[in-house]
């Protein structure tokens, strides 16, 4: 699960494990991925390493520490035609109930 690989010490270890790996096994497991495209799959094989999975996990348990819930009053009245919010249900980064209040 997302949340437990993005605590400092699991971010840690999860980074130190990629930034260790061989491009070649880290592009194995990218190749899973039914919707990248080919060129997509290389660069990400090519460039995912220690810094750029600790970055990507750091602002992942950055923002699930402090966004804890929608704030409505802000998007009415400041960006309602401004900001698109993505969602993903099976992410399982974002719970659903903020999904369903954005609707």
């Amino acid at each position: 699960e997302i949340k437990v690989a993005t605590r400092p010490v699991m971010r840690n270890i999860v980074c130190s494990i990629l930034g260790l790996a061989p491009s070649w096994v880290i592009g194995f497991f990218v190749n899973f991925h039914p919707q990248l495209k080919d060129h997509a799959k290389k660069v990400i094989t090519h460039h995912l390493g220690y810094n750029m999975a600790n970055n990507m996990l750091f602002m992942a348990y950055k923002e699930g520490e402090e966004i804890l819930h929608v704030e409505h009053e802000l998007l009415e009245n400041y960006v309602e035609d401004k900001l698109i919010f993505l969602y993903g249900r099976t992410d399982q980064y974002t719970p659903l109930h903020q999904l369903d209040e954005l609707r």
